[in-house]
């Protein structure tokens, strides 16, 4: 480690206990000038989160999200005892690729992976919330799950439309074949009502066998 007069680490110290209580000295010269390391508050969340093995899908699936849930979930799964971990989700959805990545990461680990639908799950986001292990797969009381069809738009060549209609029909076939098994529902209903935006609340979405709990 290079250290030059005007930018010396003086000292670094960082304790963890318990979980619950982190002490950190550290102080950086500067010019000679003493300053404190302020922690970030949300960094000092996430880590508790972590230690309690809760991992949160907020917002878009895409691959930064899939890299950041799928590491974690590796890491837990390699450090703790614990066997169980609870996806948090409040998704509109996203790319279908980077959630089919964290479904075979749920598969990869020996972890039991529940899921939990806090405000909205859409699209891959209420594929993910029906992938959860069975039995501890919960939904919100006010919380809505949507399922369709995957989307996408086409252009170039004919032969490129041909090419990316057949994957997009691919997905389609995978997707709902997935989400019949999930939910016990027959492949024929399930295509039926992913050719539209098929809303659900979450009582609905119990009896239709995306979630197994309603969390009052």
């Amino acid at each position: 480690m290079n250290v030059t007069n005007n930018y010396k680490i003086i000292h670094f110290l960082m304790t963890i206990r318990n979980v619950s209580k982190i002490q950190i000295k550290s102080c950086i010269d500067i010019n000679r000038k003493y300053k404190r390391i302020n922690i970030n508050q949300s960094f000092y969340g996430n880590f508790l989160m972590l230690n309690k093995e809760i991992l949160f899908l907020y917002g878009e699936v895409n691959d930064t999200i899939a890299d950041t849930i799928i590491k974690n979930i590796i890491y837990l799964n390699n450090t703790t005892t614990t066997k169980n971990l609870t996806l948090m989700i409040n998704s509109p959805g996203g790319s279908v690729t980077s959630g089919l990545a964290m479904y075979d990461s749920f598969n990869l680990v020996d972890m039991h992976i529940g899921t939990t639908c806090i405000a909205l799950a859409a699209s891959m986001g209420a594929f993910l919330l029906g992938s959860g292990y069975k039995g501890k797969r919960n939904g919100f009381n006010h919380c809505r799950i949507m399922i369709h069809q995957p989307l996408g738009g086409i252009v170039g060549s004919f032969n490129q439309i041909e090419s990316q209609a057949n994957e997009l029909l691919y997905y389609k076939l995978v997707l709902n074949s997935y989400i019949s098994n999930f939910s016990s529902q027959a492949p024929v209903k399930v295509m039926r009502d992913c050719d539209r935006d098929y809303f659900m609340s979450s009582r609905e979405a119990a009896k239709y066998g995306i979630i197994d709990n309603v969390l009052k």
